[in-house]
């Protein structure tokens, strides 16, 4: 479903976003890119867990959109072609 926020249930896509986006804020570390704008494309559950399927429609969507950049963190228990 496309909604318009979404909630990092594992945090792991916060923290890589942070660690491309964060802003100078005369405290802690700046980010390699702080003025990039970040967009969530959850593809996985709240488990972490998800399908091939919805990665590919997440990649489309990415494109779509004209989406420069797509981080992608994941690892697959099988092989599919």
């Amino acid at each position: 479903n496309m909604t318009l926020t979404s909630d990092d249930d594992v945090g792991h896509g916060t923290a890589i976003a942070g660690i491309i986006a964060a802003k100078d804020n005369s405290f802690g570390l700046v980010g390699i890119a702080p003025d990039t704008e970040i967009y969530s494309v959850k593809v996985l559950n709240s488990e972490a867990k998800g399908s091939l399927d919805t990665l590919v429609k997440g990649i489309e969507w990415c494109i779509d959109n004209n989406i420069q950049v797509i981080n992608l963190s994941f690892g697959l228990t099988e092989d599919k072609p």
